[in-house]
């Protein structure tokens, strides 16, 4: 494996995993999410309901990004 191949890997890790949280505790209110200091701002802000949108929302574009990482981008734009 190269060394390109694998900062790839983690690169997408590292957009699909989060995502996969935000994305998850968006859609159920998850307490344990919710009740986290991090997210006290939004919560403030926006509602709880207002706050899971956002938070689904976000998941949703980090799982977009780590997919269009998966795929190679530059291959696309070489057409």
């Amino acid at each position: 494996m190269s060394p390109v191949t694998l900062i790839r890997i983690v690169l997408v890790v590292m957009f699909i995993l989060p995502g996969s949280i935000s994305f998850v505790a968006g859609v159920t209110g998850s307490r344990w999410f919710f009740s986290s200091q991090g997210t006290k701002y939004f919560r403030g802000t926006f509602g709880l309901m207002g706050a899971r949108i956002f938070y689904t929302l976000l998941g949703l574009l980090l799982i977009a990004c780590g997919i269009y990482g998966l795929i190679d981008p530059e291959h696309l734009l070489r057409r």
